[in-house]
């Protein structure tokens, strides 16, 4: 099995979508949707495999299952980036399911720090638009302030 250029495509826009609450609702549907096997039942919808890719879900949802967010650190590394190139890559594999759903958690356990160093990156990439907004507004030029949204989201995308 191949995975295409328009099914990757679709599978980057998916998972800026879902990583950046671009859906509807906001931070309600990002929080619904950051579950590990939502992201696969929607890998397996884009690459056409359902089944097998829920089934390494639940193996990758099992290992999440205990997370907690105390005083706003994980217990665990995040691999919501990781997990949408780590299961297509896994799905396009020969051999049996258990051999896929160890190597897809290998894959995002593996590559979780280099994960989180861009989410770092990003988050001081924003750091530096906000500041320059609030130096905007602050001018009068509101009007220029309004494109902020737009290059958070373009940082998110270029950097996540």
């Amino acid at each position: 099995m191949q995975v295409t250029v328009v099914q990757a495509l679709l599978l980057g826009i998916f998972a800026f979508l879902i990583n950046t609450g671009a859906f509807p609702l906001g931070w309600i549907s990002m929080n619904i949707t950051s579950k590990p096997l939502i992201h696969a039942f929607i890998i397996g919808l884009i690459i056409g495999n359902v089944t097998d890719s829920l089934l390494i879900g639940s193996v990758i949802a099992a290992a999440y299952i205990g997370q907690m967010s105390i005083g706003g650190v994980s217990t665990l590394p995040t691999i919501t980036t990781s997990l949408w190139f780590a299961l297509p890559l896994s799905l396009a594999t020969t051999g049996d399911i258990e051999a896929k759903a160890a190597a897809c958690l290998t894959i995002c356990l593996a590559f979780s720090p280099v994960e989180t160093l861009f989410k770092e990156l990003s988050n001081l990439a924003k750091m530096v638009f906000m500041h320059y907004n609030d130096h905007l507004v602050q001018q009068g030029k509101i009007k220029l302030g309004v494109w902020f949204p737009y290059t958070c989201h373009c940082t998110t995308f270029v950097l996540d």
